[in-house]
């Protein structure tokens, strides 16, 4: 099967999937040579260590992005994503251990957010952790870990 070019109009007895990962807080330099689709999957590493403020400059293009459905996925730089990485990473902070992020200005955000995790953050998609989302008939799974 020939693989269609990438700006092929789309169809709507069809769905397109564009498939991305990698961004590494840059995405906003990739956004206009993203191809058209029905749905995006961004597979991972949106950000270099899971900062609050990457996050939500993350959550900020997924919101100018056209497409109808983006499902995202955190990867091993999501590190403010897994809490088991921060409760490490606080208790190397308190033995003074050079540290990639600051699991309690972490916390500190989020309690002025008035949400509980980083994934809460997130609002301009549908963020997978060992979950399932149907799309057009279609299940997709997506699990960071």
């Amino acid at each position: 099967m020939d693989t269609l070019p990438l700006h092929t109009p789309l169809y709507s007895d069809r769905v397109r999937f564009v498939c991305i990962s990698d961004t590494h807080a840059q995405a906003e330099k990739i956004r206009t040579d993203l191809p058209p689709g029905d749905v995006l999957i961004h597979a991972g590493d949106f950000t270099n260590t899971g900062t609050p403020n990457e996050v939500m400059q993350f959550n900020a293009f997924l919101g100018k992005l056209p497409y109808r459905h983006k499902i995202v996925i955190a990867g091993n730089h999501e590190l403010s994503f897994d809490p088991h990485y921060m409760t490490l990473e606080e208790k190397r902070l308190e033995l003074d251990c050079p540290i990639r992020i600051n699991p309690i200005a972490v916390k500190d955000f989020l309690e002025k957010k008035g949400v509980s995790s980083m994934k809460e953050l997130l609002t301009n998609c549908v963020y997978l952790e060992d979950s399932e989302v149907t799309i057009c008939g279609l299940r997709i799974y997506g699990s960071p870990w």
